[in-house]
């Protein structure tokens, strides 16, 4: 099974210092489209992690 480019909590701390979308899409591309296996868990809290930073820079 593939490990986790990086571990969740690195992920959520990398997601902090995206400050637009295409940094935030960049990111969300290495962490979910290049198959990185995660717990069910760490995707869902990653998703709305993801979705808040986007809601933050969009308002």
């Amino acid at each position: 099974m593939d490990q986790p480019t990086h571990s969740k909590e690195e992920a959520l701390e990398l997601l902090r210092f995206c400050h637009s979308e295409s940094e935030i899409l960049d990111l969300f591309k290495l962490i979910f489209i290049q198959r990185r296996r995660y717990s069910l868990g760490d995707y869902l809290e990653l998703a709305q992690a993801f979705n808040f930073r986007l809601y933050v820079i969009n308002n």
